[in-house]
């Protein structure tokens, strides 16, 4: 379950501005490494050991890779190297000091980015309030912790 809010914004921009009402994401308590390794853990043969070895070695690997400046293309998604630089007027101006920032970019496999699709997902309003989150919808389902 998805669980949203409603929003009132005033919208300065665009050919209608004004006082607008859009639906925000709740979100929940972030997972942990641990959380994932024990869910992992209960759906496969591996330990939580195992797995976070696993993730620990993964992380050392993704480090060594984008240190050369490779992608990476897993089960998972493919994690791009892209670099945001400054444009120059001549190419005796280009150096390495005209590259301002390193990021990565994540894509999402295709079974995942289906899995996504907003027809399959249910998606519920809460009312969040100082005293938490309080079920507002129809469907009697309970509130995210």
């Amino acid at each position: 379950m998805i669980w949203l809010t409603k929003l009132r914004r005033r919208i300065s921009t665009g050919t209608t501005p004004g006082v607008k009402f859009l639906a925000k994401l709740v979100r929940p308590q972030n997972m942990t490494q641990n959380e994932l390794c024990r869910r992992i853990s209960n759906t496969t043969s591996l330990s939580e050991g195992d797995i976070s070895n696993v993730i620990k070695s993964m992380k050392f690997e993704f480090e060594l890779a984008f240190s050369e400046g490779r992608s990476i293309e897993t089960e998972l998604g493919i994690y791009q190297v892209q670099l945001k630089v400054k444009a120059c007027d001549t190419l005796e101006q280009v150096t390495t000091e005209t590259v301002e920032k390193v990021n990565i970019r994540y894509l999402l496999p295709k079974s995942i980015r289906r899995s996504l699709d907003k027809k399959m997902l249910n998606f519920a309003f809460v009312d969040v309030t100082p005293k938490g989150h309080q079920e507002v919808s129809d469907e009697g389902t309970n509130p995210i912790p």
